[in-house]
């Protein structure tokens, strides 16, 4: 059976990165009320495409890995949970570190979209695990 998960989340963070490289050649603005990069939104679809596959990739490596195990779905969920804070962590940084200018600065453009994508997936873990 193919990884079908994990090459999805492959092939988004590899076009995520391709997308950042476009939208720095093609320039600011970036992010405006305004304006927006179409570079841009390609990162934050494939971005969100590979932040979604991530936590089904996770479950089909430990099935790989245990496969003896009946259930990997908690594990994957929880780890999937700490690369969502790991992003948010990273992401707040580059939004909250400095001079903050997502029309001016990629990066302030891509830890905006991160923050949110990120944050967003924490809350849906957040409230999986409230509602048991």
């Amino acid at each position: 059976m193919a990884p079908w998960p994990l090459v999805a989340a492959g092939i988004g963070l590899l076009a995520s990165v391709l997308a950042l490289i476009a939208a720095k050649g093609a320039g600011a603005p970036y992010l405006t009320f305004d304006d927006l990069n179409p570079w841009v939104v390609v990162f934050a679809v494939t971005a969100f495409a590979s932040l979604m596959a991530a936590p089904f990739a996770i479950d089909r490596g430990l099935d790989r890995i245990n496969p003896q195990e009946a259930d990997h779905w908690e594990k994957a969920m929880a780890a999937w949970g700490g690369i969502c804070l790991l992003i948010t962590a990273a992401a707040a940084l580059l939004v909250f570190g400095g001079d903050f200018s997502a029309a001016q600065h990629l990066a302030d453009a891509a830890g905006v979209i991160l923050l949110v994508e990120a944050g967003a997936a924490l809350c849906v873990l957040l409230v999986w695990l409230v509602g048991g």
